[in-house]
């Protein structure tokens, strides 16, 4: 076991990029920064991490790469800000659908895509069970979460989910003839009381499927949709419109209930995450 314990106060200046590759490791409090967004944070096959009141001060990025397996990766109580993504959970395809699972992203607040990346915020490849609920993400040019390629069991609640010039997420389809996979597999996913602030762009779902020509086959779970609530430059209606932009197309076993779409208005200001 590793336990890394950081004073608030303290940073990690990185050179390079920082490969965790080791099993249980903990680390608590301080900072890892760059200043230079070129360099990232890499827990390729690790697992049984965990960053707790952590900030990630102007990095390329944090994420698993195209690791082999993985497993019980948390942040919570933290922050970050980053060129490409915060939590790039993926899993390289070698015949299986899922290879990466159990992550948790809790009271964290994020920015992501800072000041031009070309990455998702928090993206979700080939993995299962995971948790993204009272933290704040931020996305300055694509989706803030995208969820594909097999991904399953996912479960995003009270969250501020800001930007993104296609704002959250969703499972689209890669060509017929491309490998792997045919189609962007969905499995199982879970959206409760977020409330979306699309700031950059207009158009497009709130929280959606995606590209409505993969077909049923291509899910193996339900997407239930509820209570979510979504601000957009292009809404007139002064009182929102119930499920203006959700959940299209709706499939067996789907739900997509009480969702509401309101003019823009200002985010309020996130008190979560790290501080320090």
């Amino acid at each position: 076991d590793i336990d890394i314990v950081m004073p608030n106060s303290a940073r990690l200046r990185l050179t390079g990029h920082l490969e965790l590759t080791a099993d249980r490791v903990r680390w608590t409090g301080g900072a890892i920064a760059d200043g230079t967004f070129t360099h990232e944070v890499r827990l390729r096959n690790a697992s049984d991490v965990l960053f707790d009141n952590v900030v990630f001060e102007d990095l390329d990025g944090v994420n698993t790469g195209q690791g082999e397996f993985g497993a019980r990766l948390a942040f919570i109580n933290s922050s970050g800000r980053m060129r490409q993504n915060f939590g790039f959970f993926q899993a390289r395809y070698n015949g299986s659908r899922i290879k990466y699972s159990d992550y948790i992203v809790a009271n964290c607040d994020v920015d992501t895509g800072y000041p031009d990346g070309e990455e998702f915020g928090i993206r979700l490849q080939r993995v299962e069970r995971v948790v993204i609920v009272d933290s704040r993400v931020w996305n300055g040019r694509k989706h803030s979460i995208r969820s594909h390629h097999g991904s399953r069991d996912v479960f995003v609640a009270n969250n501020q989910i800001e930007g993104g010039s296609l704002l959250t997420m969703y499972a689209d389809s890669q060509g017929l003839d491309t490998s792997p996979p045919a189609y962007d597999y969905l499995g199982a996913h879970y959206w409760y009381d977020n409330e979306l602030y699309r700031v950059i762009g207009s158009g497009g779902r709130n929280i959606g499927r995606g590209n409505e020509n993969v077909p049923a086959s291509a899910f193996d779970g339900s997407v239930v949709i509820e209570g979510n609530r979504a601000y957009h430059p292009d809404q007139t209606n002064a009182g929102g419109e119930p499920g203006r932009r959700f959940a299209n197309p709706l499939l067996p076993g789907d739900r997509s209930i009480d969702n509401i779409e309101y003019p823009l208005r200002t985010p309020p200001a996130f008190t979560g995450g790290a501080d320090h």
